[in-house]
This record gives structure tokens, C-alpha cells and sequence, in this order.
């Protein structure tokens, strides 16, 4: 349990319930009543029930309340069983031990990792939003058409942002900030006019200063970028060509993989050795990018984030995966 703080100053209310598994952060709901001051808690489970202790300070009057939480137990073993099926879906996928190989002898190689999976953008989604799979944080679109496993964005502004310091007080993916690997396949359908954003890690809402990112230019060349440092434009892409993007960082340095290779430059310094960066949000297209005048003509699939740095095996098992 944990409370918020709608009321300011050291004031806490509103006592929440989470549940997490020390990769994943759940927002089970509020179980205080009101905003009844309940700084302190404890949660007890016995015989398969689940109780909450908590405090209630009122004008300075003290008193506790002892509740049974029976909907928020089913939702919790609700959460719980998603969370396993998933596990167990990815851990299942057959990636090719021999890719050279006919379909028949490839045979099976490495299973995809869930250790340190966070959250997981595919074929979940309702109207301008894109859901997490494992049912903790959201991503939000724009111009966005639903896909098989993810979606296509078109015009103006089009891609997908996920929160991470604009989760509020409560940041579920508070990690990125020191260590994360973005994982996700893209097309793009369309040459852009100008350098036009991929995918990202970005310092402000308004998208101007970026961490890490990937983005495409008209001489079909990647532009990556490594915080603050212009990066040489390097490699190529086509269009309509699906392509395994991975930007990776940890110890301060990003380094950013194509189809499971490590893109040219990559492992450069992108935060200053004096702060630790604070990321807004990750961004797919130009949506959550100051670049949003730009056109995006792009689809989105099978968007991964882990709470890690994967290495290099694990990451060639990802991409081929797709």
C-alpha cells in the first residue's frame, strides 16, 4: 500500500493498493475512503482473504479501520494470471536455432526473455490508446489505424507516446532512468521530407530534448541520436521494409541495434556524468516528439521495454522472434 498526495504540503491520502513482482507495477486501486488522511498501512493475507490495516487521522483524532478486500483480491489474481499467460506465450515462441536453414530444419534456438519485461505494446488497443498487455501503463496515439500486433500512424503528429515521468507521482517505469531496453518493430511506407523521429527516449513533454532516438531522413539514411552529441547519419533503410529497432542504455551510455546488429557509433555517452536523466516519455512516430510538424508514415509492432540492458544474444533472439 501507498498513499497519494492530492493535498500538498506532507499531507498523505487516498491510500492505494499496488502489486508488483519486483519487473511489473500494478495499480490495484484505492482502498482508503474519501481522502481520509492514511499515512500508515499494512496488508495481511490469510487463508486466501486479504485485509488491510490502515490509519485514519482526522483533525487529529486517530482511529484504524480493518477491511476485508475481496474485489481487489480477484483483481489481483486476475493481473497475476495475464502476467503468467504472457510469461509463457513470449518464453514459447520458436526463434530459428539455424535462420539459414529450410522451415523444416531450422530447428528451435534461444527462448525470448521475460526477465526484467516491464510492459509490452501489441495487439491490445481501443480508441487512441495502446495497451499494455501486462495491464500497468498505457501508451497513448495519434492518427493511428489498428493493426495486426500494434498500428499504422499517419500524418501530421502520427505515432504513439509512452509515459514515463508523466505517469505523476507515481512512475511505474522510474527505472528507465538509469537502465532500459526499447524494443519494436517498424515500417516506414513514405519518404519524409526532412529528418523525421522513429522511436525514442525524451527529457520534456514537449519532445525537444531527447535522449536516445532513431530517427529517418530523406537520403534513406538512420539518424541516430546520443543526448545532446549530433550523431553522423549512417546505414539505410527502404520503404516498406520491416525493420527490429532496439535502443538500449545503461551506465549513461546508448547504443542503438538494427535487425538484431549494433547500428554504427553506437555505445556513446548520453548523459552528463554530473545528473541522472528524467525522462518524460518514450515516443513512437512524431507524436511526444517536438518534431510533430512532420509527417509520420509508419506502422508499429510489438513494442517491448525492459527494465534492463539485454546483451547482444538476447537481442538477436528478439529480432528473430518477429
Amino acid at each position: 500500500t501507498h498513499p497519494l498526495n492530492f493535498k500538498g504540503r506532507w499531507l498523505r491520502d487516498r491510500l492505494n493498493l499496488w502489486l508488483t513482482d519486483n519487473q511489473r507495477i500494478y495499480n490495484v486501486g484505492q482502498v482508503s475512503i474519501g481522502d481520509e488522511n492514511s499515512a500508515y498501512s499494512s496488508v495481511l493475507y490469510k487463508d486466501d482473504k486479504l485485509y488491510c490495516l490502515h490509519e485514519i487521522n482526522t483533525n487529529e483524532v486517530y482511529s484504524l479501520v480493518f477491511a476485508r478486500l475481496v474485489g481487489e483480491l480477484m483483481i489481483i489474481k486476475s493481473v497475476l494470471q495475464s502476467w503468467k499467460n504472457w510469461d509463457s506465450h513470449l518464453s514459447s515462441i520458436c526463434t530459428p536455432a539455424d535462420p539459414a536453414a529450410s522451415s523444416s530444419e531450422r530447428g528451435c534456438g534461444p527462448a525470448v526473455t521475460t526477465v526484467g519485461l516491464a510492459g509490452f505494446l501489441s495487439d491490445n488497443a481501443t480508441q487512441n490508446v495502446w495497451e499494455d498487455a501486462y495491464r500497468c501503463v498505457n501508451a497513448s496515439t495519434a492518427n493511428a489505424e489498428k493493426v495486426p500486433n500494434g498500428f499504422k500512424f499517419a500524418g501530421v503528429g502520427g505515432g504513439a507516446l509512452w509515459p514515463v515521468g508523466q505517469q505523476g507521482q507515481n512512475q511505474r517505469y522510474h527505472f528507465a532512468n538509469h537502465e532500459f531496453t526499447l524494443v519494436a518493430s517498424v515500417t516506414i511506407h513514405k519518404v519524409p521530407s526532412a529528418a523525421t523521429p522513429l522511436l525514442g527516449a525524451s527529457l520534456d513533454s514537449s519532445g525537444g530534448k531527447k535522449l536516445l532516438g532513431l530517427s529517418y531522413d530523406e537520403k534513406h539514411q538512420w539518424q541516430p541520436i546520443y543526448g545532446s552529441t549530433p550523431a553522423t547519419p549512417t546505414g539505410s533503410w527502404e520503404t516498406d521494409k520491416r525493420y527490429h529497432l532496439v535502443l538500449a542504455m545503461a551506465n549513461k551510455m546508448g547504443s542503438v541495434y538494427i535487425d538484431g546488429e549494433l547500428l554504427e557509433g553506437s555505445g556513446q555517452t548520453v548523459v552528463p556524468d554530473e545528473g541522472t536523466p528524467d525522462i518524460s516519455h518514450f515516443y513512437i512516430g512524431s507524436y511526444g516528439s517536438s518534431d510533430m510538424p512532420t509527417e509520420s508514415h509508419v506502422t508499429a509492432n510489438n513494442v517491448f521495454l525492459y527494465n534492463r540492458q539485454l546483451n547482444a544474444k538476447e537481442i538477436r533472439t528478439l529480432f528473430l522472434s518477429q
